[in-house]
């Protein structure tokens, strides 16, 4: 079902930006997110499979907002 996909991918992303709001890059792993998120880290892995992927999810709009 696409619109629990994109959901679970909000989620995520929403998740992260919280904790990077508040901990550096370092301090938030991929197993807090998951936790935070109330997901399984096999399905953080799922949808991202590093933390770098997620940041640059997480901050792509900034970025192309800047072109």
């Amino acid at each position: 079902d696409s619109s629990k996909t994109e959901n679970i991918n909000e989620i995520i992303l929403d998740t992260a930006e919280e904790l990077l709001k508040v901990n550096s890059f370092s301090e938030v792993t991929l197993a807090k997110i998951a936790e935070k998120a109330n997901i399984s880290k096999g399905t953080l892995y799922y949808y991202y499979k590093s933390k770098n992927e997620i940041l640059f999810a997480v901050y792509r709009p900034l970025l192309l907002s800047r072109q």
